[in-house]
């Protein structure tokens, strides 16, 4: 961005504890950490030297103390004035690690009586939890990401809110750039510095487009076309937002990224419906129209950077007009089919040839899903006072999601009575109202029955190129839309924050950070969603022998993985460990409610566990093993029956003479897997 978007400002090392990790994000950035993913006593001084600080502020005696440079970002756009950018948060000088609620930094200015959370300089401890949650929530179902959190630290602190309530506060340390469109919006960049910092925005996204040069045969940007592609992929994020029944809540051009990614994640919010809701009763654009949203916070930004834009520059460089407006809503509509298809089970290839060669089919669905989702009752949508469960009169989501497996079941039978039941009608409103609505959902009914039945018969043609044989076609299709379309019911903004303040408040009374742990990675794995982005989870490696170990993650101490050989029997597997280092006799670990166990306990040691929520259940036997590295592990009996899309979930016990002896059912956070089919593994080769 150039130093012309940052001030510099001093902070001091201040203590604090790390209250949560996030380990995987972690390692990636450089920092030793444990293969068994537990916090110990080496990271958690790693992290607090490296991330726990406050900014010097003018009447503070730092005498003697060591102080570091941070920088807070300039930037500008609607909502962020009187303020400069970041007020009370700033990137370190290495890792582009960004400290959230580190205090007063020199762009703050407030002048807003009313917003009590923007006026002191920290972040308030239920918005870390959030941002950390959500941010690997959207990691999970946005295909641009999120910003993430790294670390939440705890100094101990709290503000007193003009009524006298102390909220605790926190620092949320984030990675990445977070460019923003409104890093172009700020008032101490120069105009003839604009063309230049898009360009170098852009080309660090990705999304910079160029063009050969006729004349001298060099590589020059195109604005136009690069702007198209931004365009084009807040469309998808919008369109992607529909499909997971999620809104942001607060779009502008401060906290969205360039890219499209999300950025200040504490008005998210999910909904068990379809309704027009908000987070902010001062936001014009409700669900389903978040992309209108961001189209329009990008116009101004295009429309300064064409008005500093040289005219001696706007033919080479390609600076043209652009309808914004237009062309987001001919980009969203293009996701947003997509994204519906997918939402009926079908995989994304599959619903890109669909839309590619039979638009009309794919146009024709969505609008048929669309009238669906509109059709509302009378009631408040504000989320942040009720989960709104009653405004939708139908649900949308639950008949994609149900429906494919009742139709292949019987293909030809009459289904119009299961639609209706899958759509669970909710009707309110004037009797008059009420008979419109449904005689509106009965025409529904039946156009859905024929409509999915054409779009499945229009899978058929795609089933040996993407799917192998018919039945793997019918069961991807059940088990996708089954796992997709469930709701998000641990991300409902009113019950997930009154969830976190209950959370931190038992934290703060006990002191235990596995209650902020907990609040955490129990809602994160309960609402992973996208059967891509588990495919794409954690890490992989090839296997001694063949075959691909792959979704590897460490939870609770527990190393899961799926295997996955491409052998004549296309032979699947889920792999259960532990890793485990030796001191004295003792075998030691960081499972939970486990206790370090010798050679011969090891023997006796069983893993019980469900794929189906405990209707059924099995069990499998410990050894001692090695892993890849020839590093001490238990191993249990590898996993062979399973859904294709599923979460598994178990305790470990002891046997002693035929019965249990210890064991704590329940402790362990599950492990959401997606099993690959043949053409899913060969494209991961």
């Amino acid at each position: 961005m150039g130093p012309d978007l940052f001030a510099e400002f001093r902070v001091i090392r201040a203590p604090g504890r790390v209250i949560w990790c996030n380990f995987d994000l972690a390692r990636k950035l450089g920092f030793d950490v444990p293969r068994s993913n537990e916090l110990s006593p080496e990271l958690h001084t790693q992290l607090i030297n490296a991330l726990s600080f406050r900014a010097v502020q003018p009447k503070d005696k730092v005498r003697g103390q060591e102080t570091t440079r941070m920088y807070a970002d300039r930037y500008g756009g609607e909502g962020v004035s009187p303020a400069l950018g970041a007020g009370r948060a700033g990137f370190l000088p290495y890792g582009n690690l960004y400290v959230k609620g580190v205090g007063f930094t020199p762009l703050f200015k407030h002048d807003d009586p009313d917003d009590f959370a923007h006026s002191h300089g920290a972040v308030h401890l239920d918005d870390c939890l959030s941002e950390a949650l959500l941010g690997e929530v959207n990691e999970n179902l946005f295909t641009s990401g999120s910003s993430r959190v790294v670390a939440i630290i705890d100094q101990g602190l709290h503000v007193t809110a003009p009524n006298g309530q102390r909220i605790p506060i926190a620092l949320a340390v984030r990675a990445g750039a977070q460019l923003r469109p409104a890093h172009l919006m700020s008032r101490h960049t120069p105009g003839r510095a604009l063309l230049e910092k898009f360009v170098r925005m852009t080309r660090a996204t990705g999304q910079l487009v160029t063009r050969r040069d006729e004349r001298t045969g060099a590589e020059l940007p195109d604005v136009r076309a690069t702007m198209l592609r931004i365009i084009d992929d807040h469309a998808r994020i919008a369109a992607e937002s529909f499909r997971w029944r999620i809104i942001h809540g607060a779009l502008t051009s401060s906290n969205m990224e360039m890219s499209g990614a999300m950025l200040d994640l504490p008005t998210q919010s999910s909904q068990p419906r379809t309704a027009p809701i908000r987070t902010l009763d001062y936001v014009e654009f409700p669900f389903g129209a978040e992309h209108l949203e961001r189209g329009a916070q990008l116009v101004p930004v295009y429309r300064r950077l064409m008005r500093h834009t040289p005219r001696s520059k706007r033919e080479a460089f390609s600076v043209k007009w652009i309808d914004i407006p237009k062309e987001m809503n001919r980009a969203y509509d293009q996701h947003l089919r997509r994204m519906l298809l997918c939402a009926a089970g079908l995989k994304m290839g599959v619903a890109r040839r669909i839309q590619t060669e039979t638009p009309e089919l794919a146009q024709r669905f969505a609008e048929l899903i669309l009238k669906m989702a509109a059709l509302r009752n009378p009631g408040p949508v504000m989320v942040a006072r009720a989960v709104v469960e009653r405004v939708s009169v139908l649900d949308v989501f639950r008949l994609l999601g149900k429906f494919p497996r009742k139709y292949f079941a019987a293909p030809r039978a009459q289904p119009a009575k299961a639609i209706r039941a899958y759509l669970g009608p909710i009707y309110s409103g004037s009797e008059s109202h009420v008979a419109k609505k449904r005689a509106k959902v009965k025409t529904f009914v039946a156009e859905f029955a024929n409509l999915f039945d054409e779009l499945m018969q229009a899978c058929v043609d795609y089933t040996e190129e993407y799917y192998g044989d018919p039945a793997s076609l019918r069961a991807s299709i059940i088990a996708r839309a089954e796992f997709e379309c469930e709701p998000l019911d641990r991300l409902f903004y009113k019950t997930l924050y009154e969830e976190l303040d209950r959370a931190i408040a038992r934290y703060r009374l006990t002191d235990d950070p596995a209650i902020v742990r907990e609040a955490i990675d129990g809602r994160l794995n309960a609402s992973l969603r996208r059967v891509d982005g588990l495919l794409a989870q954690g890490e992989s490696r090839r296997m001694t022998g063949g075959g691909i170990e792959m979704e590897i993650r460490i939870i609770d101490g527990v190393r899961y993985a799926v295997r996955a050989w491409n052998d004549d029997s296309q032979t699947r597997r889920l792999r259960v460990s532990i890793p485990v280092r030796l001191e004295g006799d003792q075998y030691r670990h960081s499972v939970p409610n486990l206790p370090s166990l010798t050679g011969r306990q090891v023997g006796l040691l069983r893993y019980r566990f469900t794929t189906d929520g405990w209707k059924t259940n099995s069990e499998a036997r410990a050894r001692l093993a090695q892993d890849e590295e020839n590093r001490p592990v238990i191993e249990f009996d590898d996993l062979s029956e399973f859904p294709l899309v599923g979460r598994l979930e178990g305790y470990f016990y002891l046997r002693t003479a035929g019965r249990r002896a210890g064991g704590a059912r329940g402790k362990l956070r599950s492990y959401v897997f997606a099993i690959p089919d043949k053409h899913e593994l060969i494209s991961m080769v």
